[in-house]
């Protein structure tokens, strides 16, 4: 701990979950393909199935059809950004740089600038820059209803708002700022096909518990999962560790998780409003992480690379190289 107090942190990298959005549920006798993640989460709905579950699959080769998610914030999700934002200003304040922010470009309008990044062709740096290797974590073009629901949003979007948009960006503004730029769902006057009823809500909420409380058990299925789900994103990392003074990289729940259950020695918490893992590097080749998950604060936690508070940068790399496989593998 006095470690942290003398030596200077040069490097974080924040790993965070989206905002709140709804997930789409395959109906009955629905032929639409909703595969949109090599890893497919298969939301039963009670509403229309007997059988009700929550199905995990490995999906790499995506022949399964199953929930997608059109990828639009619903006005929460911007209220957890603007208070994720606002908490990581308090603790990194000295290295927070807005040029240097990221999401992994998982749903181009998931994260606020991310929906019009690919729009702007800005010669600077923008916030929200899609990830460095912009294949990875990108979710393969199989989801037809997303993409065409990602088209309308655009066509909502006036050039009017564009110019605007791009004005503030290069005024450098802050996260919270630039999300309340971008049009949500309910503005642009897009809405999903249906709605969760709240006993779904409720099923989903029990049953990805379950789930998320499984992923810190050590066995050869979980392996899978763990290099299926951020196999190809572990060199990013490591680039952003040893170059980039300050990355935020977007994910969903279980990418939180994924690198929670690899980096944090024990865990079983559910990701939740405003979770976060911070990787902090210090000048003295050292790592630290800080998890925030749910309501509580943020704290260091113990490593698994080396059971400590602390670990040497070489051990935290170590553990990373044996999830670290590239797209093809991922496909295989």
């Amino acid at each position: 701990w006095f470690q942290l107090l003398f030596c200077d942190q040069w490097s974080v990298v924040v790993i965070t979950r989206h905002g709140i959005n709804f997930p789409l549920v395959k109906l009955n006798n629905d032929q639409t393909q909703w595969q949109c993640d090599p890893v497919n989460y298969n939301f039963r709905s009670n509403n229309f199935s007997s059988n009700t579950r929550l199905s995990i699959h490995y999906d790499q080769k995506l022949k399964i059809n199953g929930n997608c998610d059109p990828g639009q914030l619903l006005p929460l999700g911007y209220l957890q950004h603007q208070n994720l934002s606002n908490q990581l200003k308090v603790l990194y304040s000295d290295l927070i740089n807005n040029r240097s922010l990221r999401t992994a470009a998982q749903q181009e309008a998931q994260l606020s600038m991310n929906a019009l990044a690919t729009k702007l062709n800005s010669p600077i740096n923008e916030a929200h820059q899609p990830s460095r290797n912009l294949a990875t974590l990108q979710s393969p073009p199989q989801c037809a209803f997303a993409d065409l629901y990602k088209q309308n949003i655009r066509q909502k979007l006036l050039q009017e708002e564009l110019i605007n948009i791009q004005s503030k960006l290069n005024q450098n503004l802050s996260w919270d700022q630039l999300g309340e730029q971008v049009v949500n769902r309910l503005q642009a006057g897009l809405q999903p096909p249906f709605q969760l009823s709240e006993e779904d809500v409720q099923l989903i909420l029990s049953q990805s518990q379950m789930f998320w409380s499984l992923l810190f058990n050590e066995n050869f299925q979980l392996k899978t999962f763990l290099m299926v789900q951020v196999g190809p994103f572990i060199q990013d990392l490591a680039y952003y560790m040893e170059n980039e003074p300050f990355t935020v990289v977007s994910g969903f729940d279980y990418t939180v998780a994924a690198l929670g259950s690899i980096l944090v020695a024990e865990s079983s918490k559910q990701p939740g409003f405003a979770s976060f893992l911070a990787i902090e590097s210090f000048d003295n080749d050292t790592v630290a992480v800080k998890a925030k998950f749910g309501d509580e604060e943020p704290q260091y936690v113990k490593q698994k690379a080396c059971g400590r508070v602390l670990c040497n940068i070489k051990q935290v790399y170590q553990l990373m190289d044996k999830f670290d496989i590239d797209l093809a593998e991922r496909d295989e």
